[in-house]
């Protein structure tokens, strides 16, 4: 038995090969929209109306990490494929080098742009002076986290529990860390940098 006769997308039935590679990307789509229904259930519950407006402002961007992606992706995947089908071989693995090269390269200017113009892009997105704070904490890439050595900064006051990142002072009452470093002068900035030090990353 040949090779061509081993592969099925040689032998089988149109029909069926569509029936056994559609519904599995029908049901990723279907998932990935389930998830984002229930994303915008907990941040409303836990938010409120302003965290989901911050989502809607940020998809955007989120749209746009997934689009290219799937351009170079799924374009190397096809050139790869029809060349190896064609029988060259030799020259289909330069559409897989090519794809990640694209990859990156616009990964990174992408990345470069949003931290150089993240405001100014959300606003052009339609986002209003009361959400942009949300919406701007949803699209950076900032550690929100406990920062090293600063698990003494760690405190509850009024069912909110504050603490030193490395984005500042944050306080998080169950939905999404706020920065709360402006309320702060330099010298309790300090301070508090200097109450934490020396000890282990929490």
């Amino acid at each position: 038995m040949t090779s061509e006769q081993q592969n099925p997308l040689a032998v089988d039935k149109i029909s069926s090969l569509i029936l056994r590679f559609s519904v599995p990307s029908i049901i990723a789509m279907l998932v990935s929209a389930v998830y984002n229904i229930a994303d915008q259930l907990f941040i409303g519950n836990a938010v409120g109306t302003l965290g989901n407006a911050a989502t809607n402002i940020a998809f955007p961007l989120a749209m746009m990490c997934t689009g290219l992606g799937l351009l170079f992706g799924i374009g190397g995947a096809a050139s790869f494929n029809l060349h190896m089908g064609a029988g060259k071989k030799e020259r289909a693995p330069y559409f897989v080098g090519n794809a990640i090269t694209m990859l990156l390269t616009v990964g990174i200017l992408l990345f470069a742009i949003t931290e150089l113009f993240l405001n100014p892009l959300l606003v052009g997105f339609g986002s209003p002076a009361d959400v942009l704070p949300l919406a701007r904490q949803l699209s950076s890439l900032r550690c929100r986290g406990v920062a090293r050595n600063a698990a003494r900064s760690l405190c509850v006051l009024n069912e909110t529990l504050y603490y030193l990142s490395p984005d500042g002072v944050m306080a998080w009452d169950g939905s999404i860390p706020a920065k709360v470093s402006a309320a702060l002068d330099a010298g309790r900035l300090a301070n508090v940098k200097q109450a934490v030090g020396g000890l282990q990353e929490f």
